[in-house]
């Protein structure tokens, strides 16, 4: 809450209305001016009167001056509330965060040494083997597509007689032996 706008307000009314008061006080003890004890009770009572409204019009600019730190303090705590701004601000640092500890990691430094192309190398040997094993499953492979295509042609072989043997008309019955 802005209390510098209230402690402006409640000096500017006690300086609006006690600075009168202050001056009719003095001058009734004095004896001088229109509100001394020596007379002019009138005075005093216009004077009163006088004050009265005074006092009535700062009351009404208190009431403003009120509405006017409730809409400022209900600004404040509309401009405080978390923006998407806040919120991307927040992603930002800890998503940097997490990629500044990822990159300092063995993991980091494993992924930057691939990405730079600087990792270890496999020695020769252990390539030669990758590719000897490599080589040998190419070959099995081949050898794996070429039993398949021999099973396929078989298949066809086979359905080709089937399909022959149904269009085909039956034997006819021999004769039997022995009789």
């Amino acid at each position: 809450m802005d209390y510098d706008l209230l402690v402006i307000g409640i000096t500017i009314t006690s300086c609006v209305l006690g600075l009168p008061i202050v001056k009719a006080v003095v001058r009734r003890f004095e004896g001088k001016g229109p509100g001394s004890l020596t007379g002019g009770d009138e005075r005093l009572r216009m004077e009163v009167e006088d004050l009265r409204a005074r006092l009535d019009a700062m009351e009404l600019v208190d009431h403003r001056l009120t509405d006017v730190e409730e809409r400022l303090d209900f600004a404040e705590r509309v401009l405080t509330q978390q923006s998407v701004l806040d919120i991307l601000a927040v992603t930002f640092i800890f998503g940097g965060g997490s990629l500044f500890l990822l990159a300092i990691s063995p993991v980091g430094r494993a992924i930057g040494d691939r990405i730079r192309g600087s990792g270890k190398r496999v020695p020769d040997d252990v390539a030669r083997q990758i590719q000897d094993a490599q080589m040998a499953l190419l070959d099995e492979i081949e050898a794996l597509r070429q039993e398949v295509s021999e099973v396929q042609e078989r298949l066809d072989f086979t359905e080709r007689l089937l399909v022959r043997g149904r269009e085909a008309p039956p034997l006819p019955q021999g004769e039997e032996v022995g009789q």
